[in-house]
């Protein structure tokens, strides 16, 4: 594990797992995204009161929405689990990691997303890239829990 404190975009890793089970995940290495952003936010709830003249907010809601670029390239099956995800509403499970996956104590952030836009951007004089919008979506773990956007670190083997 790396232990630079300064990174650059290029130096992080995506990956999206092709497993079957959330507890038994198999990654796969994306190297076709470029320009990623996870736009976490937290709806807030305002309380005021006519014996006080400040307002106090409490939070509420979660909302992680993830954007990203990815490159064109037929027959890729990272590109195939996107469309199926725009187009059926399947889930994909992703992890956006500081270090390679395989390392031991890597950490990053990991989350079930649907894909909701996916437009196919073709012009003239640059490459082909789909602007993938996505946001947390619905998964279960092996006892029936929903999984929610998490901060994750690899555990130990």
């Amino acid at each position: 594990m790396s232990d630079e404190l300064l990174r650059a975009g290029v130096d992080l890793f995506s990956y999206y797992s092709t497993g079957t089970t959330y507890e038994s995940p198999t990654w796969s290495l994306v190297d076709l995204i470029s320009d990623e952003s996870i736009d976490f936010s937290k709806g807030k709830a305002e309380f005021k009161t006519r014996g006080s003249k400040y307002k106090r907010k409490k939070g509420t809601t979660i909302e992680v929405p993830v954007s990203f670029s990815v490159e064109y390239r037929k027959g890729d099956a990272f590109i195939a689990k996107l469309i199926d995800s725009a187009v059926n509403g399947t889930m994909i499970d992703m992890a956006f990691m500081f270090d390679p996956i395989a390392e031991e104590g890597a950490e990053g952030i990991r989350m079930p997303i649907e894909v909701f836009d996916f437009p196919f951007n073709r012009p003239l004089e640059e490459g082909v890239v789909f602007e993938v919008g996505a946001e947390l979506t619905e998964q279960l773990d092996e006892n029936g829990d929903l999984v929610d956007f998490a901060w994750w670190t690899v555990p130990a083997s």
